[in-house]
This record gives structure tokens, C-alpha cells and sequence, in this order.
């Protein structure tokens, strides 16, 4: 199976997923506006038909050949998009030809999944889909709006507290040291105040990397941004760790 798979693949997934089934669903992110990330720079966000995915998933199910795999990770940036009839399909297609499968994960984007019922939610997660990767990045709400998340700490909470009652279990991640210098204990104290409200099942906690042709590099090159040093990021994950009451497995993952 060294060859290049005969379905789509999305450019990224989880650390948590290397070994997971790759399926993807929609093409890019439909908000590709966060200042720190790259992933989907180039690329226009579209939801892929349920045709295209459903030729995928036969497609991977040949080509894998009856391999055991325990997960499945959805590509890319929003299932959550998809009209939930047709999600629904997905996750049934993919259960019935990969019958090992003992959870099926995603991205899950706090914007979109407010817009989703609690009963949506609950027949999503009783489908099938039953854990999300959710980027809170940060807990203060001036953060979030200085790096163009697209969303407010008040929808990140209640989008995690529908996911977890559906029944679904959430990976939440942070970035430490994205308030930079100026708003490190903001970042720190807001960050603990809303993962306990959240009290999600995983933390992975990243530091912050200034990628090459993000807008968070222009901001940096112009004076706007400092970054944290080794000392101050340090300072910033006791804090929060501190004040966090969540009884969780807290993952630190490499420089995004």
C-alpha cells in the first residue's frame, strides 16, 4: 500500500489520528481567516457530494483490504456543514464497510455547530461521530478577535457543551503563548475560565509558531505582535493549569 491511494485526501489531520482512516468530507475551511494558520491558504472551502465521498469510502475499503482500523478521522476543516441527512449517510456508509471502526472523529468548528439542535447533535453522535477536535485556541474573547478566529468564547462553550451532552467527547486545543507578551495572564486565566465550563475529555496544548505567510508573521514583522519567551510561556501554562479544574488527559503537542 505504498502507492498514492486511489481517493481524496485532505492535506492534514490530528496528531491523535496517524493511524486512523481518512476520509474527507469538505475541501479547505470555510473561515481560512485565523491570523497563526496556513493550512488552507490557497484553498476554497466546497462540501463534497455525497456521490464523491461515497465512491471514497468503496474506494478505501478496496484498497485497504479488510484492515482493522478503530478510527476514522473526517477531512477537512468542517463537516459540521453538511446538511445533517447527508452527514448521516456518510457516517452509515462508513461503518458498514469498515465494520472495526470503534469511533469516527472530526473537526468541530464552534461557529457552525451552533447552528445545529440538540437533537442534530444527539442523532450525529448516536451515528457514529463520536468525538471532535475542537480550536479554541484561546479563552478570551479580545484574543480571539485580534487573530480573526471567527467566533466568540460564549458560542466556543456552548458549542462544547452541546457536543459533550450529545454525547460526544471533545479535544479541545490551545495555543499557549497566542496573547503573546501583552495579554499572556489574559490569555492564562480566560483560557482556564472557559475549559471549566467546557470540562472537555482531552487538552493538547501547543505553543505558538509564527508561520511563514501568515498574517500573524506581518503583524509580528511590523511590531504588533511580541512573542512570549521561553520564560513567560512557561509562566503562562502554570497559570492556566492552575486555575483549570477539568479532570483531563493534558496532551502537549509540538510548535504549530
Amino acid at each position: 500500500m505504498n502507492q498514492q491511494p486511489p481517493f481524496e485526501l485532505g492535506p492534514i489531520r490530528p496528531v491523535a489520528e496517524a493511524r486512523s482512516l481518512l476520509i474527507r468530507t469538505t475541501r479547505g475551511c470555510p473561515w481560512n481567516k485565523c491570523d497563526f494558520c496556513v493550512n488552507y491558504q490557497d484553498m476554497t472551502f466546497s462540501i463534497r457530494k455525497v456521490a464523491e465521498i461515497r465512491a471514497d469510502i468503496e474506494a478505501a475499503a478496496q484498497y485497504y483490504q479488510g484492515h482493522p482500523f478503530t478510527s476514522c478521522f473526517l477531512q477537512d476543516g468542517d463537516s459540521f456543514l453538511m446538511k445533517t441527512a447527508d452527514l448521516l449517510q456518510v457516517l452509515a456508509l462508513i461503518r458498514q464497510h469498515f465494520p472495526t471502526l470503534e469511533r469516527i472523529t472530526s473537526y468541530g468548528r464552534a461557529a457552525t455547530m451552533v447552528r445545529r439542535t440538540p437533537a442534530e447533535m444527539t442523532e450525529i453522535a448516536e451515528a457514529g461521530l463520536n468525538r471532535l477536535y475542537c480550536g479554541m485556541e484561546s479563552g478570551a474573547d479580545v484574543i480571539l478577535e485580534r487573530i480573526h478566529k471567527g467566533t466568540t468564547v460564549a458560542d466556543i462553550i456552548k458549542a462544547g457543551r452541546m457536543a459533550r451532552d450529545a454525547g460526544m467527547e471533545i479535544s479541545e486545543f490551545l495555543i499557549v503563548g497566542l496573547g503573546g507578551r501583552e495579554l499572556w495572564q489574559e490569555n492564562a486565566m480566560q483560557t482556564a475560565r472557559a475549559l471549566n465550563e467546557i470540562d472537555p475529555h482531552f487538552i493538547r496544548v501547543r505553543t505558538i509558531g509564527v508561520k511563514v505567510g501568515s498574517r500573524l508573521e506581518q503583524t509580528w514583522k511590523a511590531g504588533g505582535y511580541v512573542l512570549q519567551s521561553e520564560t513567560d510561556s512557561s509562566a503562562n501554562s502554570v497559570c492556566w493549569q492552575r486555575d483549570c479544574r477539568a479532570s483531563v488527559a493534558i496532551t502537549p503537542t509540538t510548535t504549530r
